[in-house]
């Protein structure tokens, strides 16, 4: 493994340990508008859940529950018209549509919007897409950090074998030329002042004798 992708998988996994990346993506996917939230389908159940509120249960009395019985349905009666018009309309449709005896309102509703199908078809593909990806990660969690353990040890056996190359001891031969080296330096540093002295001595001469 090259030290560039050393470096950003060792950045993934602080990432992942130090905000909770992977938890974090969790509630992202479980908090997530579902298609059931969408403003094409709460209209369904936006006037049950306002009779709701208009008459509570504790509070309702038999004339009450009679008319919203007639509410709902009157309501169910104009669905089912809508639904028997689809499926004459749609003869390809008509034995699939009769096997869902006990069919929800969401299902009813795309019975009536065919061309909402392959679009919620495909968000439900993801979802369950990444839903699959969280279990993966819960279930072999473990090995990744297994993984960031070697590749961090393998970081610091590479960091070891660079400073040992970097700082080998010399040999005992390279230990003699340096000497011979040094002591040739010496040498002339010894050559030169000895010429220092003689020069001096002869400019105080020519000084004298001018």
């Amino acid at each position: 493994m090259e030290k560039g992708s050393q470096q950003l998988l060792i950045c993934l996994g602080w990432l992942i340990y130090q905000i909770k990346l992977i938890e974090k993506c969790m509630k992202e996917c479980l908090n997530s508008n579902s298609i059931l939230d969408y403003d094409d389908t709460s209209s369904l159940y936006k006037t049950v859940n306002i009779e709701h509120v208009k008459y509570p249960p504790q509070e309702k009395d038999l004339v009450g529950q009679v008319k919203q019985a007639m509410r709902l349905n009157s309501k169910l009666r104009f669905r089912l018209r809508r639904l028997h018009g689809l499926v004459i309309e749609n003869a390809n449709l008509q034995h699939q549509i009769h096997g869902c005896h006990n069919m929800s309102s969401l299902e009813a509703y795309l019975c009536q919007h065919p061309h909402l199908l392959s679009h919620y078809m495909i968000e439900l593909e993801n979802e369950h897409r990444k839903l699959n990806l969280c279990l993966f990660w819960n279930q072999h969690e473990d090995v990744f950090w297994k993984w960031m353990e070697s590749v961090l040890d393998q970081t610091i056996t590479i960091e070891q074998d660079e400073n040992e190359e970097q700082y080998e001891p010399l040999r005992q031969i390279d230990c003699q030329r340096l000497e011979a080296e040094k002591q040739k330096f010496n040498a002339a540093i010894d050559t030169l002042d000895s010429a220092l002295v003689r020069l001096e001595q002869l400019w105080i001469s020519n000084v004298r004798n001018s």
